[in-house]
């Protein structure tokens, strides 16, 4: 006890006060600090796979209006599809903005004929909305045209119908929902979101 600090035998002494056992103390100081933890952030564990496909259907079917390049990237929902770019927390006050950007996703994902899409490219590209879209549309069987595509492209396939694909759209449902039971938790204790990719 003689090396511990003050403030160190203060919660020590606190906690016997309060009837916990001594070997104890450990476990319920862990349970007190991921208390605390949560209280100033929520965390939230998602598929970097599947927020990134969520991300290419909700551009594909929704968003883009200009076929050749990445111009309308968060046209219609700026707050979901930037939400993560550049850190991976979201702030408290930015919550509400991907809320209702994501509750409307979901109507129009339950509700309209979605397509499966994938983007793919250099990172690079991605940074750049004038990047080049070379589109492969699986939907007429059209295979990779090697004269047609630029070589600093974006490729975009496109599949069926996403109703086609029931584990898929079950990952990204999941992915919708994880993101707004977070919120939820995030609203009512005020604080941010931090979100670990795996």
């Amino acid at each position: 006890m003689k090396n511990l600090m003050p403030i160190s035998i203060d919660v020590y002494n606190l906690l016997l006060s309060k009837g916990v056992k001594e070997d104890e103390i450990l476990t319920v100081i862990n349970n007190i600090q991921r208390d605390i933890e949560e209280h100033f952030e929520v965390d939230i564990e998602i598929e970097e796979q599947y927020f990134n496909l969520l991300q290419d259907i909700v551009w594909y079917n929704f968003e883009r209006k200009d076929t050749t390049t990445l111009q309308d990237i968060g046209r219609l929902y700026p707050s979901f599809m930037t939400a993560f770019d550049d850190s991976d927390e979201l702030k408290y006050e930015d919550i509400s903005n991907v809320k209702s950007n994501l509750e409307d996703i979901k109507k129009k994902l339950n509700k309209n004929t979605c397509y499966l899409v994938q983007l793919s490219g250099k990172d690079e590209l991605f940074q750049d909305k004038n990047s080049r879209i070379f589109y492969i549309d699986k939907r007429k069987e059209k295979q990779i045209d090697k004269e047609k595509r630029q070589k600093n492209s974006i490729t975009c396939v496109i599949q069926e119908d996403l109703n086609s694909y029931h584990m898929e759209k079950i990952k990204i449902n999941n992915v919708i929902d994880t993101l707004l039971l977070g919120i939820e938790k995030a609203e009512r204790n005020h604080s941010k979101i931090v979100i670990n990719f795996i």
